[in-house]
């Protein structure tokens, strides 16, 4: 508490000397500035140390500024009613609030301030304290529920079915939990367990669960826990085996953001691990500051001994005091920074009153956006915008890798897309190379099975003389001893090894036998544990072992021709003459026609007229000769025609 006071005191006269230098002492107006942070604590440390850098570099260079911004700290100590007090209220009147650090302090006091109408600027994740609910709440953070969908998208680029979450029991570790839970139900992902650990669990206590996990049927993880807790935990978590080949770990943006304060040992067992965190562009900007901000740190509190590193809720705490020295200047300067209170007030929140400027400058500090030393800052409604979100693989103790990036537009990319022109995807192929637990780049399958480790479990008999090589072949390189085995049988089994939902291990093995009997029984002497061959299944067989189901099928066959039933065919009665007696036929009766026609339209009228008429005429007769006796329709021709008489000389 004394280094605060100091520190405050020097930087009041550091101020004051400023302004007597550049003979504008007068007519400017303070505005104080509280802040309410746990002052033993990383997070605290990190948030003073950026607070105090905004304000001195939002009034260098700015004579013509009429505001000058005082702080104003105050240490919770880990303790709600410490931080409640109304001291900053009442009787140093500030403007805004920056803090608490936690939900249930920060819910206590916003209460407050939104009575006295006084802006609350809070780093808190919890997604319950909402800007929306709380008009007078301005998160400078992004809410926990948030790293639900990158992690969901991660877990479904891997296609696991199952997953465990491992979170510590306190407020901070189940505020995201309900999120989680529904991401993972919208991409088909069951939640199979989730395990609670106290933040004071011992290391047995840690090593019984981690037990209690290792029989789960699924070895992908997503654990949620400060750092504290977080460094015994993965400790034992190695010493339980579980972080070999064949497990997935994912840890939550808050834990990835300070793997500085994870003990060496236990980050070199996190060897493997896949965390996600907030993009925060990389500029030359935020690299000098970097550089200050460590200067900064140690020069503060010089026994420090943890590495420091800044972090994002140091860089978010910075770009938010900028921004609102920036709102300041644009605030009437005739506005009193002091609290209207009542005369009668009945009770002491009532004695505190309300700030006059408060309203005023919420509405200007609730939605702003500036170019600051991380790119782009953008608070809308009183909630931090960020772009995208890091996907990491960590590798022990060098840190962490950069894999691939998520965003809400676009999913899993290996680039940060800003046209938005590609479609949402959560290939895994999008990807960095990826060095999983067990140090492989082979991906895990996530449900267990047969235990995973580095040996292998299932030893395959092969025939070494098998009949057709198009079936299975196998044989031992002389060279390398290497097994070497081909066919449609092969083929079968590996597909099916590579479709099972988790990752099985086995040994080719040719075996010369007789015949396929003595292959099998090899199986009942323990010399195999599965036989993979072109075997009929055959009933003295399958008394001794297990058959999968037939993939292919042996017998004699025949080959026929296909027989088409034609008697429903109306056609069926040209079937017996061929096509060219029936077209002779035709011509034949087209040729009668045609003679009759030549011979009867010189002498017969019916046989005359129109092209038309006696063209149809000569079809008709053509084709009636099928269905009519000719000779009776002639003689009826001829009984109808006129009789032609003859004059003859009369006597």
């Amino acid at each position: 508490m004394k280094i605060s006071v100091a520190n405050h005191v020097l930087l009041v006269l550091t101020l004051t000397m400023m302004l007597i230098v550049n003979g504008d002492k007068q007519g400017r107006q303070e505005i104080g500035l509280g802040a309410i942070l746990d002052m033993n604590s990383s997070l605290g440390k990190s948030i003073r140390i950026s607070m105090l850098m905004a304000i001195e570099d939002s009034h260098i260079g700015d004579t013509n500024n009429p505001i000058i911004i005082v702080p104003h700290f105050r240490d919770s100590k880990n303790d709600n009613i410490d931080a409640a007090s109304a001291d900053l209220l009442k009787n140093t009147q500030v403007t805004a609030i920056v803090g608490p650090q936690q939900s249930s302090q920060t819910q206590f006091v916003l209460d407050i301030a939104q009575r006295s109408k006084v802006p609350i600027i809070s780093p808190v994740t919890n997604p319950n304290i909402s800007p929306i609910r709380n008009p007078y709440f301005i998160r400078i953070a992004q809410a926990s529920s948030t790293q639900a969908q990158p992690i969901a998208a991660l877990v479904k680029s891997f296609d696991w079915k199952k997953v465990v979450f491992v979170y510590e029991d306190t407020d901070f570790g189940r505020e995201p939990i309900p999120y989680l839970s529904d991401a993972m139900v919208n991409i088909g992902t069951e939640v199979m367990f989730r395990t609670l650990l106290s933040p004071s669990s011992s290391d047995d206590e840690i090593l019984l669960q981690l037990h209690k996990l290792k029989t789960m049927q699924t070895r992908v993880f997503v654990v949620h826990m400060l750092p504290d807790l977080a460094s015994r935990f993965f400790k034992k978590a190695d010493e339980a085996g579980m972080m070999a080949q064949g497990y997935a770990w994912i840890i939550t943006d808050v834990l990835t953001c300070f793997l500085h304060h994870v003990e060496p040992l236990s980050l070199h067992s996190m060897q493997g691990v896949l965390g996600v965190k907030p993009y925060i562009p990389e500029t030359n900007k935020l690299t000098n500051f970097e550089r200050r901000w460590k200067r900064r740190f140690h020069k503060e509190y010089p026994d420090t001994d943890h590495r420091v590193e800044l972090d994002m809720f140091g860089i978010w705490t910075y770009e938010s005091i900028i921004g609102l020295a920036t709102a300041l200047k644009r605030v009437d300067t005739e506005l009193s920074t002091t609290f209207k209170r009542s005369t009668n007030a009945s009770t002491d929140l009532d004695a505190i009153g309300t700030s006059e400027m408060g309203p005023k400058f919420l509405s200007m500090i609730r939605d702003t956006r500036h170019r600051g030393v991380s790119g782009d800052f953008q608070v809308v409604n009183g909630q931090l915008q960020i772009p995208a979100y890091h996907i990491v693989n960590l590798i022990g103790n060098k840190g962490e890798k950069q894999i691939g990036f998520w965003s809400s537009r676009n999913g899993i990319s290996n680039r940060i897309i800003n046209n938005g022109s590609s479609d949402y995807t959560t290939n895994k192929d999008n990807l960095g190379a990826i060095i999983w637990p067990g140090d492989t780049s082979e991906f895990p399958k996530g449900v267990f099975g047969i235990p995973t480790g580095g040996d292998i479990f299932l030893t395959v008999g092969v025939p070494a003389n098998g009949g057709f090589v198009e079936f299975i072949e196998a044989e031992i390189d002389p060279n390398t001893q290497e097994v070497k085995a081909s066919g449609f049988v092969i083929d079968i089994f590996k597909a099916v090894i590579d479709t099972l939902p988790y990752t099985v291990h086995y040994n080719l093995t040719p075996y010369d036998a007789p015949d396929y009997n003595d292959l099998l029984h090899q199986i009942v002497l323990g010399n195999f544990d599965m036989v993979a061959a072109d075997v009929t299944i055959k009933w003295n067989r399958s008394r001794t072992v297990d058959f999968t189901l037939a993939y292919s099928e042996s017998g004699v066959s025949m080959l026929v021709p296909a027989k088409v039933d034609d008697g429903k065919n109306i056609w069926i009665f040209m079937r017996p003459l061929e096509t060219k007696l029936w077209i002779t036929i035709g011509a034949l009766f087209m040729y009668t026609g045609v003679v009759v026609w030549v011979i009867e339209h010189r002498v017969n009228k019916e046989f005359r007229g129109p092209p038309h008429q006696q063209i149809g005429l000569v079809f008709w007769f053509s084709f009636s000769t099928l269905f009519f006796a000719q000779s009776k329709f002639l003689f009826n021709q001829a009984l109808n025609a006129p009789s032609q008489t003859t004059k003859t000389p009369s006597l």
